[in-house]
């Protein structure tokens, strides 16, 4: 395991197959900008997981090192922040079977006054697997944010009680900024 910070973001690296293809197509992307030209489909081969990202980024709000897996390369996260700054935080989840990359989930993040810590993300193999992502407060009190990906959408909203999220928040418009 290999933790490195990367774009400002403290992400746990390993050493796996998906790990090395993605830091090769981001590398890639940075020397000549190559995006494709297409959607890579619904399934995508192990070997070039590679596109995913170039796909990821073509999307927008993404940078080349916005990406984690999991120890093994099973689960592939792509990180995008649409909207004002980082308040809005998706994860766009990709779990590899039978050789192939399948979409599994888009996860988001709504926060306000929580930093969160990306070096402290978990999987988990409960049902059919999950993400932790955890939150800490200017106190130092943690929260923990769990995505389940048996359902492909969730949010998960982070807020004082005196700050709550506004609709417009959550939906990623800047209101009030020019």
């Amino acid at each position: 395991m290999l933790a490195s910070a990367v774009q400002g973001y403290e992400f746990v690296r390993y050493s796996n197959g998906a790990a090395d293809r993605l830091a090769a197509a981001a590398e890639l992307y940075r020397r000549s900008e190559l995006l494709p030209q297409q959607p890579c489909g619904e399934l995508v081969p192990a070997e070039q997981v590679g596109q995913l990202l170039l796909q990821h980024l073509s999307a927008g709000f993404a940078l080349p090192d916005d990406w984690l897996t999991n120890e093994d390369g099973s689960i592939v996260v792509f990180l995008s922040e649409p909207g004002c700054g980082s308040l809005v935080r998706e994860f766009a989840v990709y779990r590899l079977q039978q050789g192939m990359y399948r979409r599994c989930g888009t996860y988001r993040v709504v926060s306000r006054a929580y930093q969160w810590q990306p070096q402290a993300t978990r999987f988990d193999s409960r049902g059919q697997g999950g993400m932790s992502l955890v939150f800490t407060a200017s106190t130092g009190a943690p929260r923990e944010c769990r995505f389940d990906f048996s359902r492909p959408a969730a949010v998960c909203r982070i807020a004082p009680a005196h700050a709550p999220i506004t609709p417009a928040e959550e939906q990623g418009r800047c209101e009030g900024i020019k």
